[in-house]
């Protein structure tokens, strides 16, 4: 008798953590879907500012022209 009584509250339980679960995975798209935009938008303006460095500096951080002009082909979408 108590197995019986056991089941229903299980079943609840289960169903609130399928709805905890799917609330989290919504809310994790959400914040991915504001979030990207705004990733590839600095991802643009830094290759921007890469490009405009001058070959000192990028001689100081190790860089070439070449490899500079390689990143800012990129997509703005492609890390």
């Amino acid at each position: 008798m108590s197995q019986i009584c056991e089941r229903p509250g299980l079943a609840r339980n289960s169903s609130a953590a399928v709805h905890i679960g799917t609330t989290r995975l919504l809310t994790e798209l959400a914040i991915r879907i504001f979030e990207t935009p705004i990733v590839w938008m600095e991802r643009w303006e830094h290759r921007q500012k890469l490009r405009q460095l001058d070959d000192r500096i990028l001689r100081d951080i190790g860089l070439s022209r070449a490899d500079i002009y390689r990143e800012a082909r990129k997509p703005f979408w492609r890390a």
